[in-house]
């Protein structure tokens, strides 16, 4: 497997079972990317839309020899098999998997944006992605994770699991 591309991606979960949730989406991942870094799950508020329950929040790095568009395409199908039925925008879900950074790539299009247009402004992203990621670059703020990460050092995530 040829695994010249660093990508992040952002999971989540707020129904059903939310830890076999990421589980079972690390494992479908696994059979795909080759992950090497994996941050704590975190247990953190909803975001957008406040009536609903907490999520659980994790990120990985893995290599791949994927496009961008491949990986949305095989992330979105991993939504799926988990059962991931989007109800409404920042609504509950069994599974939700963001591509946040691919190498320093700059994707704008109706099917992708890269780096994740939202991650920035999120401490369940920034927080996860900063144990695994802290010196990554982002390639349009030209920041890296641990410093976008410092405006939420006020914020206090329960760590499920490490």
């Amino acid at each position: 497997m040829n695994t010249k591309n660093r990508i992040y991606l952002s999971l989540g979960s707020n129904l059903v079972n939310k830890f076999e949730n990421l589980e079972n989406a690390l494992n479908k991942l696994q059979m795909h990317f080759l992950i090497d870094k994996i941050s704590s799950i975190y247990e953190t508020p909803p975001w957008g839309v406040e009536d609903q329950p907490s999520f659980y929040n994790q990120c990985i790095g893995a290599f791949t020899d994927k496009k961008p568009h491949e990986v949305i395409q095989i992330t979105q199908n991993i939504e799926k098999d988990i059962g991931k039925k989007t109800l409404y925008k920042w609504g509950p879900r069994q599974i939700d998997i963001d591509l946040l950074l691919y190498n320093d790539l700059i994707v704008d299009d109706s099917h992708l944006k890269v780096p994740h247009p939202n991650m920035h402004e999120r401490a369940f992203v920034l927080i996860p992605l900063s144990d695994i990621a802290c010196d990554e670059i982002h390639p349009i703020l030209n920041l890296s994770v641990g410093k976008l990460s410092e405006k939420y050092n006020d914020v206090s995530f329960k760590i499920v699991k490490s």
